[in-house]
């Protein structure tokens, strides 16, 4: 079954590609190019995202550029700060930079501006490396960097921390969603599942630990797709995990 979604991948992306190039349809994605001097900003984006009203967010250096499907708008950071990770919800846009995270928040007038979560950070926790993912959960988001998670509920907190030892073999790899359960990736430890406020590990899940994973996504028959930078996919089928 492994098989089936390997080839799902190489077949969708050279249609993907072929459709920028055409002069109609032909039955293949429309797909529409913004260089940097269409949103006004850096030409490296670190982050993308895309909320249920169809608002485009881009993380990159200096900023986060919003798209209507019209016009762009660009929020900017006012400490250049390079953004990492951007994640739009019905409870307001989530950022991820270097060492911080937050949300951005309207002004009086209606313009947008960010506003830092570090308050809500205990002290001791917040040397931390950059927040690469964030992502909706309930009414708030987690925030992931390498050895730290954040859960920020909303509305005012209290916001809950994970954190691992400093080690080369260790970290938080990925975080995701997959038909409503919010799943993670940590090295050594295989898959865990966010319930109830605490995370618990999936049975027969755990990689070798030099197996960083990239992104964990849905499988067949209800399983899950692990993601691995050098290693290739794995799945997982709820009792153990095969290449």
């Amino acid at each position: 079954m492994l098989a089936g979604v390997v080839t799902a991948f190489v077949c969708f992306l050279p249609a993907a590609a072929g459709a920028s190039g055409a002069a109609r349809e032909n039955g293949r994605p429309l797909i529409a190019v913004f260089p940097p001097n269409s949103y006004g900003g850096h030409p490296q984006v670190w982050g993308a995202a895309q909320d249920r009203d169809g608002l485009i967010y881009l993380a990159a250096a200096g900023a986060i550029h919003i798209y209507d499907g019209s016009t762009w708008r660009s929020v900017i950071s006012p400490n250049a700060e390079v953004m990492r990770s951007v994640i739009g919800t019905p409870q307001g846009i989530y950022w991820g930079s270097e060492g911080d995270f937050g949300v951005l928040e309207p002004k009086p007038g209606g313009a947008l501006h960010f506003v830092s979560l570090l308050p809500f950070v205990a002290k001791p926790d917040r040397a931390f490396e950059r927040v690469t993912q964030v992502l909706s959960v309930g009414r708030g988001a987690l925030f992931r960097s390498r050895w730290h998670l954040f859960l920020w509920p909303g509305a005012g907190g209290p916001l809950k921390v994970w954190r691992l030892p400093e080690s080369p073999d260790t970290g938080f790899d990925a975080v995701g969603q997959v038909g409503g359960r919010t799943l993670l990736a940590s090295r050594g430890a295989g898959l865990l599942e966010l319930h109830q406020g605490a995370w618990r590990s999936l049975p027969g899940s755990r990689l070798p630990p030099e197996q960083k994973v990239a992104a964990i996504t849905s499988g067949p028959r209800g399983g899950l797709v692990v993601v691995t930078e050098a290693g290739g996919l794995f799945l997982y089928d709820g009792g153990g995990i095969t290449s």
